[in-house]
């Protein structure tokens, strides 16, 4: 009867650990904040500590064995947070040095930020005992790690183990207008070397969603509108060396490209990002890829001004951006048409599409309903060859093309969702036009124990005066509560789906079932 009675008793406290979510309030600073990642400065005396991380792995429930103490500030223009992080061996921490944006193998603490309060996206802010920092946004469990902001962080050692500071702009956060307000926000650490991650407001494996889990600082008050203004001009200069065979020489050449980027907050939440006659030279290279399979290989995004509100322009996985500034659309076609007689001699070819300029907008309001608009517009260009005769031509390699992206999302209640996009590419020159719409939405019940997500997509594709509509779906039933977790999906595609004018699709024409069942026990 006893055992039984505490059993019961520890269920209790675990369960309570878990449903507690925690309150901290945030403390205004009037103090310059040397980032040196001591936390020497008075204010962080007078902010309140947010500490008893509960552990989500490997003991879920069970309070952390490392002290940890967190401490949020903010002034007029930046957000500040201040971690001590002890650690009753310190020479075992583990700090080994990685890429931006990749954990590797080291101790970390971050941050996750939800200004909205709706539980289903955050900013999140990462940096590893080595010093290397880490962003992402976050849209209910999808992690877009490609979203760069621009911010400062600070690693010290110290004789109780470790402590960092971080500097946030309130120009890289979209928050709320209001005279006070509370924000949805959690504290995460791992220590590497025994795998143990822990939160300040416990994460249980066995509910839904991290960030609806977070607990919430309150009393931020007056938080200005900073203005969120930034110009990038950049330049760049090509030498370029090609055969000349009437002189039987290399001739060599330079060409300048000259472009800018801009970034303009239209308000608290929606920001125009725009890019002026860009040149993308300067973006890491792809990685050499040997495709012997007969789909195409999908390339990540390199350029930073596509990486801008993914979250919203990433829904149903139609805006694949690396279409956009891409190989010729008709350089095959010009190559073997210049071919045909053997006598032509090819002078140039143009490789990649010109863009001349491209822009977005991009945000969610208060009430939940995220929009984004896209617009580029990609330059003709010609590839030239002169005939047996010494005679001129061009052939067209790349139409005029004008590609454009509208998304609606909407938080709802209980952490549902519903979103509609569409994007639409026009080749006048051609007579090409691609028109591809999803919409899709996620519900749960009352308990959020179980869900439903669901997704529709229609492609309408005419070239000259055929015209082809598609249809893909699929739908999932999950358990996404409790011990025992599981899902049970459909999915189908008819033969004329395509999506592929400036979404990726390996491959259409299929339908299948699909089952995962996931037990969670501790």
């Amino acid at each position: 009867m006893k055992l039984s009675y505490w059993i019961l008793l520890t269920f209790i406290l675990i369960s309570s650990s878990f449903l507690a979510q925690k309150t901290v309030s945030g403390k205004r600073t009037d103090h310059a904040i040397s980032l040196d990642g001591m936390l020497l400065e008075v204010a962080w005396d007078e902010a309140e500590t947010a500490g008893d991380f509960i552990n989500n792995y490997p003991d879920p429930g069970v309070s952390s064995k490392f002290k940890s103490e967190v401490k949020f500030l903010y002034d007029d223009q930046y957000i500040y947070i201040g971690a001590k992080l002890t650690d009753p061996k310190p020479d075992s921490i583990i700090a080994f040095l990685s890429e931006r944006d990749d954990f590797g193998n080291a101790d970390y603490f971050g941050v996750l930020i939800d200004p909205y309060g709706a539980g289903q996206n955050a900013f999140g802010f990462y940096v590893t005992a080595a010093g290397t920092e880490l962003d992402v946004i976050i849209n209910q469990t999808a992690e877009d790690y490609s979203w760069n902001a621009v911010w400062r962080s600070k690693v010290s050692r110290i004789a109780e183990g470790w402590s960092v500071e971080i500097r946030i702009p309130l120009t890289q956060l979209r928050f709320p207008k209001e005279n006070i307000q509370n924000w949805r926000i959690n504290y995460t650490r791992q220590i590497r070397r025994n795998r143990e991650v822990s939160h300040w407001s416990a994460v249980d494996p066995q509910q839904y969603g991290e960030i609806a889990q977070s607990g919430y600082i309150k009393g931020i008050e007056n938080l200005g509108t900073p203005l969120r203004l930034s110009f990038s001009p950049y330049s760049t200069m090509y030498l370029e060396d090609s055969y000349d065979e009437n002189s039987q020489s290399q001739d060599w050449g330079f060409r300048p490209r000259f472009g800018m980027d801009v970034k303009v907050g239209l308000s608290e939440s929606f920001t125009l990002d725009a890019t002026l006659i860009p040149d993308f030279g300067q973006t890491v290279s792809d990685r050499l890829v040997l495709n012997l399979s007969p789909f195409e290989v999908r390339y990540p995004e390199n350029r930073p001004f596509f990486l801008e509100g993914m979250d919203l322009f990433g829904i149903g996985d139609l805006f694949y951006s690396r279409r956009i500034g891409a190989e010729t659309y008709l350089k095959e076609q010009a190559l073997d048409s210049a071919a045909q007689d053997p006598n032509n001699t090819i002078n140039a070819v143009p490789d990649r599409a010109q863009l001349i300029n491209a822009l977005k907008i991009s945000g969610r309001t208060k009430g939940g309903l995220g929009i984004g608009v896209f617009n580029a517009i990609e330059n003709r260009s010609y590839l030239h060859y002169t005939d047996s005769v010494g005679n001129d031509h061009k052939i067209l390699a790349h139409p005029v093309s004008n590609y454009n992206v509208f998304v609606l999302s909407q938080n709802l209640k209980n952490n549902a969702n519903i979103s509609l996009l569409n994007t639409n590419v026009i080749r006048p020159e051609i007579n090409v036009l691609s028109n591809v719409s999803t919409l899709q939405g996620l519900v749960f019940n009352k308990s959020r124990v179980y869900s439903i997500s669901a997704n529709t997509q229609v492609s309408v594709n005419s070239s000259g005066n055929t015209v082809a509509v598609g249809r893909a779906s699929s739908i999932s039933f999950q358990k996404v509560k409790g011990v025992n977790q599981f899902n049970i999906d459909y999915y189908d595609s008819d033969n004329n789906y395509n999506p592929t004018e400036l979404g990726f699709l390996p491959r259409n024409n299929y339908f299948g079932f699909y089952g995962r069942y996931r037990w969670t026990g501790y």
